[in-house]
């Protein structure tokens, strides 16, 4: 049975980052804390030799959750992306963030387990797509329909060849508005991010 939130209840949010790099053997895993790892490029443009890393921190975000209202978190996420290797022609660099469920992006702890949608949590990058906080809403090329946010879209050409790093900050909230009968408990989830060249 799910509880009403009382105004005095004070609720945490807990973000864990697992980093997924686009190449030929894409894999999902969870960690509480991952070191970057390197993958082969797609190989679909001329491309060659090249590594695409991506890395995040810190992994844990926390949120002190608001009945009704925007809690943000307590840290934003610095993302680096590198491209590295020998390329004649490169297309664009993307970057999404995805969660498995679009109706259970973070769950609770309690017996009773009451979830919170993708749609409650939100996230901005003034550098990249979503300069204002939008929800994870959106359907990629990862993860599950209506889960996530393109972070970035890069376009790349002869001037931009490899070695390309890019630095971008992710803040994100938790918007409770219009989410009744949310039970006071610890909630936790699993925001992937997946960078992909073409």
């Amino acid at each position: 049975m799910m509880r009403p939130l009382q105004p005095t209840w004070r609720l945490r949010a807990l973000f864990t980052f697992c980093l997924l790099l686009a190449g030929a053997r894409v894999g999902q895993a969870q960690a509480i804390r991952m070191p970057a790892r390197l993958q082969p490029v797609k190989t679909n443009l001329i491309c060659l030799t090249c590594t695409l890393t991506v890395s995040a921190s810190p992994a844990t975000v926390s949120f002190t959750l608001v009945a009704g209202g925007v809690a943000a978190g307590n840290v934003s996420v610095s993302i680096v992306t590198r491209l590295t290797g020998t390329a004649s022609v490169i297309g664009t660099l993307n970057l999404y963030g995805y969660f498995s469920s679009s109706t259970a992006a973070l769950t609770g702890q309690a017996s009773s387990a009451d979830v919170l949608p993708s749609s409650a949590v939100l996230g901005r990058c003034t550098t990249g797509l979503p300069t204002t906080f939008t929800a994870f809403t959106q359907t990629g090329p990862w993860g599950a329909a209506n889960a996530g946010l393109e972070i970035y879209s890069q376009s790349l050409a002869v001037a931009t060849l490899p070695p390309i790093t890019r630095t971008d900050t992710l803040s994100l909230e938790i918007n409770l508005a219009g989410l009744t009968n949310v039970a006071a408990d610890t909630y936790s989830g699993l925001l992937m991010l997946q960078a992909e060249q073409f």
